[in-house]
């Protein structure tokens, strides 16, 4: 549509008109091929998705679990599903009626599997023996120790002593072994025997048994000989530390703790490196601006980037970048107004001036 007004300048008023569906974008040359898990079709960004989808059709499911620490809880893990996630507790842990992870009483629950003695403890159990027994190798069973020789006078076994078949002989208790006198128990040091030691990882001898220790990044099973690796929440010295990473972070470690992306720090990575401290940005008339997580250059005002450098704006050339009535001057970075001879500044607009006379 023209409009044509006498005396001033030529005004052309263009009409448009919303996209009709399914098109979209620029003119509508864009059609929207959007698939089940979109909401609408926009007339300017096509295809809307339902929350947790994406891409252009609506077609790629979003993985919130790469999201860290979207389940708020260091004994929850994160199950992606399509469109949605899931958290479930960690191994050793359930659900309780808040909706919060609690540790599993193995020992109540039955689960255990231990033959006389049960001790829970959080996210695992251990088997125990009462007075007169021992914990077998399954580390869940219990075998009787023989009773001791103090009931056989003739016989100094430093340990124990065996009735059987009309014969009395001294034996020694899981982890010790018979001397060459036949009566004294010794220390086997398990450690150093590949059989007997069954420790996945490090070997400790002690007195009548051996402790397996793990290196940083895995606990004991519940055999407490086997090493696992810690879940995604934990690290350190038997997966004792939880992660409790920011929106910096780009996994937990499990040796380290939460590992930062570039541009973040902290134990949790949740504090942004201010990169501008630096001063990164070396070109002339560059500025360093920082952003979330890094830092862009750009150019002082008044300057803008062409091919990597800042050059100077040219007010004078475009009105819309210049606020002078009259006579625009163009500097480094910034420009400067002025008016015709007889006309009267104010600010950055002229006024009419004054007709001199001469007596």
């Amino acid at each position: 549509m023209i409009h044509y007004c006498k005396g001033k300048a030529l005004h052309v008023i263009r009409v448009s008109t919303p996209c009709e569906s399914p098109t979209y974008g620029q003119n509508c040359n864009e059609t929207c091929e959007c698939e089940h898990a979109a909401i609408r079709c926009d007339n300017v960004k096509g295809c809307i998705c339902s929350e947790g989808w994406t891409g252009k059709h609506c077609q790629e499911d979003v993985d919130e679990c790469q999201i860290p620490n979207i389940c708020k809880d260091s004994f929850k893990i994160c199950q992606n599903t399509n469109g949605s996630f899931l958290c479930n507790c960690v191994n050793g842990y359930m659900f309780n009626a808040n909706g919060s992870c609690q540790d599993i009483d193995e020992c109540i629950t039955g689960q255990s599997g231990c033959n006389q003695i049960c001790q829970n403890s959080d996210g695992r159990y251990a088997c125990d023996c009462y007075f007169g027994y021992d914990l077998n190798t399954d580390r869940k069973t219990c075998i009787k120790v023989e009773e001791t020789c103090s009931a056989h006078k003739n016989i100094n076994c430093s340990h124990i002593c065996v009735s059987e078949n009309g014969k009395v002989f001294c034996s020694c208790p899981t982890g010790y072994r018979l001397s060459s006198d036949n009566k004294t128990c010794e220390d086997i040091n398990e450690c150093g025997d590949k059989i007997l030691n069954r420790c996945s990882n490090n070997c400790t001898n002690t007195n009548g048994g051996y402790i397996c220790s793990c290196p940083a990044g895995y606990q004991l099973d519940n055999d407490e000989r086997t090493c696992i690796g810690c879940d995604a929440f934990h690290y350190g010295s038997n997966c004792t530390n939880s992660c409790s990473c920011g929106i910096g972070a780009d996994r937990c470690d499990p040796i380290k703790g939460c590992l930062c992306k570039i541009g973040w720090n902290g134990k949790s990575c949740d504090q942004d490196i201010d990169e501008c401290v630096s001063r990164p940005c070396t070109g002339a008339n560059f500025t360093c601006i920082n952003t979330m997580g890094s830092y862009v250059c750009d150019c002082v005002r008044g300057y803008r980037s062409i091919g990597g450098v800042c050059q100077d704006i040219d007010e004078c050339i475009d009105p819309r970048l210049n606020e002078c009535s009259q006579i625009c001057k163009n500097n480094a970075g910034s420009y400067s107004c002025s008016c015709y001879e007889g006309f009267v500044s104010n600010g950055n607009k002229c006024h009419g001036g004054y007709q001199q006379y001469h007596i």
